[in-house]
């Protein structure tokens, strides 16, 4: 019995390691069919060039009453009929941050035109009592009879980007109702209205509401969103901190950079350079085997813990270590301004590595739905809209970090 458990081992072993390498070979040869962008190349000015095709993307894409695809593959020229109301509202953002960096009114508004549609197909209000006499007005998205925190915190930040609080003024305050009250009083958060729950996609809707709040506050100047930022502080820095996940970093580094900027407080300088370290750590691929992934945020280690290796994650952790560099800078820390500026050019040359050209489209039935696009991975070419939507967020503020 002894002999066969040695025999059976060497066979599982010698046939793991045979299809390890067949499986190595066949993505060395999808390496192959596309140019590696040297690191070299990754300047300002190419990612000048590089928002104009993403502009372009937008303009030839965009739907006449209805949202953005969602999801376009390829592969067979389909389209998925699914949509996602966070990823819709992201882009949205994004939308607005790319116009405003070209000061193009035509990306406007289709900016416009996408949020309009969120909005209409999406939007719900509820009255609900107040602790005092009288009725407060909920605000919130619902599709698929899921209602997210995540939804309205989006919907707050796109409305803010795209300086559109005369025309959703309505819409904004019964949002910011919503969010208020889905910060517990030890400062976590309900992340979902309906179905009821506390706990799915807190690492992502927890630094998302922040976030809004930040801007809610840098846009009303009250003070009970600083304390609401404040209350999220206190809860998920030793959360966090006793259980690193990466997928925390981007949003939570973004909210509080932006109450550092106003309060300057040590504090939130900080854990943004604790997170953003262990971020760098983690998930950053500087010298990895194949030379297309350089740059990316993946850890294939942990591959199960920190998810597969995706395009719009590593767009919004390059989004969010813009903002630490910038609170790098504001204290003169000059090591840390070297090595976030770094991660943030090696990111850079992984997300332009993965975005659709004119010559790289030409193999493709329909290239004019890809010119301008990102795609999910080198060897992933179907497209999603947080892809694109996460990169035009990120892309203004790369070229301003990559001008110093």
């Amino acid at each position: 019995m002894a002999k066969f458990k040695k025999k059976w081992r060497f066979v599982r072993a010698t046939v793991t390691a045979i299809l390890s390498t067949i499986g190595a070979s066949l993505f060395f040869l999808n390496f192959q069919e596309t140019e590696v962008l040297p690191l070299e190349k990754i300047s300002a000015n190419f990612v000048a060039e590089r928002m104009q095709l993403m502009r372009n993307w937008f303009l030839t894409n965009a739907r006449d009453g209805d949202t953005l695809p969602y999801f376009y593959d390829p592969a067979d020229s389909s389209f998925q009929k699914d949509n996602n109301i966070i990823r819709q509202l992201l882009t949205t953002q994004g939308i607005f941050a790319l116009a405003r960096e070209l000061e193009d009114a035509e990306l406007r508004e289709v900016g416009e035109q996408n949020l309009a549609a969120v909005f209409r197909k999406y939007f719900k209000t509820e009255e609900t009592p107040q602790s005092s006499d009288g009725m407060l007005t909920f605000g919130f998205f619902e599709g698929n009879g899921k209602v997210k925190l995540g939804g309205a915190a989006l919907g707050i930040i796109a409305i803010l980007e795209g300086e559109l609080t005369e025309k959703y003024s309505e819409e904004l305050a019964a949002l910011a109702n919503f969010l208020e009250a889905m910060q517990q009083p030890n400062g976590s958060f309900q992340t979902f209205y309906r179905p009821a729950d506390f706990e799915t996609n807190e690492r992502f809707y927890s630094g998302e509401a922040l976030l809004a709040a930040a801007r809610l506050f840098e846009f009303s100047g009250e003070a009970k969103w600083l304390d609401f930022v404040e209350r999220g502080f206190e809860y998920y820095r030793p959360k966090i901190t006793e259980n690193f996940s990466p997928q925390f970093v981007p949003w939570h580094t973004m909210a509080y950079a932006e109450i550092f900027e106003r309060t300057g407080e040590q504090k939130y300088a900080d854990f943004i350079f604790w997170l953003n370290d262990e971020l760098i750590a983690e998930m950053l691929e500087k010298n990895p085997i194949e030379p297309a992934t350089l740059g990316r945020f993946y850890n294939s280690e942990k591959h199960a813990e920190y998810g597969p290796p995706h395009s719009s994650s590593t767009a919004v952790y390059v989004e969010g270590l813009t903002y630490a560099f910038e609170t790098a800078e504001k204290i003169d820390d000059g090591e840390r301004v070297k090595n976030y500026r770094e991660a943030v050019r090696l990111g850079t040359r992984s997300l332009l590595q993965l975005q659709f050209t004119f010559e790289n489209s030409r193999e493709f039935e329909n290239p004019e739905r890809l010119v301008g696009a990102i795609r999910r991975a080198v060897d992933r070419n179907e497209i999603r809209i947080d892809q694109i939507g996460h990169t035009a967020n990120a892309l203004p503020r790369m070229k301003k970090i990559l001008e110093k």
